[in-house]
């Protein structure tokens, strides 16, 4: 059987010298030796010069001043046998966010953020909302990547990398914001489907920071959830 091509299965080999912010930081540093997860390449942080595809995340914010680093990590092993049959409930705005997924079950997908000033920032120190919102899309839609076929329309990238997220459009995103997003400052965005009918996929999403007072301890700043469509092409 010839080994999978697929960006979201191949390892990406990663060193302190590539991504110093991440080994440097206690809580990045435990996730990258986490066995259960791997490193892949960022499908939105390669160049599709051809389409100008993720121009946003390849070229307008991979600059020293705005994401200087970024890194996903995959899960290992999947069970989408697992996911939810029916569209999920959407969140209690109020909830608490450390009771719900993904806090209380392995994400799909981490992704790894430099998110530096004065670039991503809206207030002083503080990241900018809608910068906040669009990481989290991203960051969901890499999770729904992996359980989509593998692509099958050619390579797109010098690295030889077909898409994995052709025909997959966000309908609805829903963000809650519980703290300030710091920034400069390394985070977290931790992403899981949590439900599947057919086409349609339902993703959450939490970013994490330290915690100011207690940097031993990650907190929740923002909550998220996602509505998915796959469209195929018509025959």
């Amino acid at each position: 059987m010839k080994p999978s091509t697929s960006v979201m299965v191949v390892a990406l080999p990663v060193s302190p010298a590539d991504y110093p912010p991440f080994f440097a930081h206690p809580h990045a540093r435990q996730l990258l030796h986490d066995p259960n997860y791997y490193p892949i390449h960022t499908w939105s942080r390669l160049a599709k010069p051809a389409s100008g595809e993720d121009g946003f995340f390849s070229r307008t914010v991979a600059t020293p001043d705005t994401v200087s680093h970024l890194l996903t990590l995959r899960r290992r092993s999947l069970r989408d046998d697992r996911l939810a049959s029916a569209p999920p409930p959407w969140p209690v705005p109020t909830a608490d966010p450390r009771s719900s997924l993904p806090s209380t079950d392995p994400p799909d997908i981490y992704t790894l953020w430099h998110l530096m000033a004065p670039g991503m920032a809206g207030h002083p120190a503080t990241a900018h909302g809608g910068v906040v919102a669009a990481c989290l899309d991203d960051a969901m839609s890499l999770a729904v990547a992996l359980y989509l076929p593998e692509g099958s329309d050619g390579p797109v990238t010098a690295e030889g990398f077909s898409s994995p997220r052709r025909g997959l459009f966000t309908a609805q995103l829903d963000v809650r914001y519980k703290r300030p997003v710091r920034v400069p400052a390394v985070t977290i965005i931790r992403s899981k489907v949590v439900g599947r009918v057919g086409r349609k996929f339902w993703t959450r999403a939490q970013v994490l920071q330290a915690d100011p007072d207690d940097p031993d301890q990650l907190v929740v700043t923002t909550d998220a959830m996602a509505f998915w469509l796959h469209i195929t092409p018509s025959l």
